[in-house]
Order: structure tokens, then C-alpha cells, then sequence
């Protein structure tokens, strides 16, 4: 895709488009950890109606619904996070590195609560 030539272009960078991935990868897993220290909660308060429910009886989006829980339990999967919790699994943890403190890595323990 063109998109990661872009990205190298603007940037001055020199990567992959599976080493951007990567790094994409770590934004979210640090975004969805940030949120969780902030007590930020993971549930998603979307507007049902926005999602289909109850479907639209007309128009071109008639009958269509989005089964969001599964998206995003699909989601979680993909990025190597606890598919029923949303916490990142211990080898996501890992390969942050140093990124975290001990406290921070114990996260996890206090949401399994």
C-alpha cells in the first residue's frame, strides 16, 4: 500500500510496513493501558441505534446491524489481548519492553479481580 511509502516520506523514516504495524500495535496496547490506570473503564457507550438495534425497516441500511461486542472481541484477539477481559496478554506486556514500571505491569492483576 501506498499509505507506508507516505508515512516513510513525511516522517524521514525507513520501515516496513510490518515494523508501522508494530508500532501501531504498541500505541494501542499503551493507549488502552494508560486508560485503565486512569480508571478509564473499557466498556463502549456507543448510541444503539448507530449500531442497527432495533434495524431500520427501510433505506439502505435496512435490516443491517453491527455486531459490535463481537468486533471487538475479534479485535482483542488480533492484538493479542485477553479475549474476554480486553487486557493485553503477558507476551504483549513483554514486547513493550522497558516501557512500564512494575507498578504499571500490575495492571493486569488488579482488573482481574
Amino acid at each position: 500500500m501506498r499509505v507506508f511509502e507516505y508515512v516513510n516520506a513525511v516522517a524521514g523514516w525507513n520501515l516496513s510496513p510490518e515494523e508501522m504495524m508494530a508500532v501501531g500495535g504498541r500505541i494501542q496496547t499503551l493507549k488502552l493501558l494508560f486508560n485503565l490506570r486512569e480508571g478509564i473503564e473499557r466498556n463502549h457507550s456507543i448510541n444503539s441505534r448507530l449500531l442497527g438495534f432495533p434495524p431500520l425497516k427501510s433505506g439502505s441500511a435496512r435490516g443491517r446491524q453491527v455486531l459490535l461486542d463481537e468486533m471487538i472481541k475479534a479485535y482483542w484477539q488480533e492484538s493479542g489481548w485477553d479475549e474476554q477481559t480486553g487486557l493485553p496478554a503477558k507476551r504483549v506486556l513483554e514486547d513493550l519492553g522497558e516501557v512500564f514500571t512494575q507498578e504499571e505491569l500490575l495492571i493486569r492483576e488488579k482488573f482481574r479481580e
